[in-house]
């Protein structure tokens, strides 16, 4: 019963908190913050994708390493626009 009334608090707070900030800030900077971090993630997983296809000491199929490494970032990316408007697709490069 502890743990019901506990979990039920966190999200009343996480509710709470959600609403503060769109209140705050905006609808519209939430979903660009999110789009942000969605499209950092995948920038990062792309990054520790290309690291290890250079560590593989067979260095067979190269160009599918390659290809499926920037998967995790185009999918982001494109998460990204549709979340928080036009974008390019390295994330540190402003418009």
């Amino acid at each position: 019963i502890l743990l019901r009334r506990h979990s039920c608090q966190t999200s009343k707070n996480l509710y709470f908190l959600f609403h503060y900030f769109v209140a705050v800030y905006g609808f519209k900077h939430h979903m660009k913050r999110i789009a942000n971090i969605i499209h950092w993630s995948g920038f990062y997983i792309t990054g520790f994708m290309l690291v290890m296809t250079v560590l593989d000491q067979s260095q067979d199929e190269i160009i599918l390493h390659l290809i499926a490494s920037s998967i995790p970032l185009t999918i982001t990316w494109l998460i990204a626009c549709v979340l928080g408007g036009k974008r390019n697709i390295i994330p540190f490069i402003k418009k």
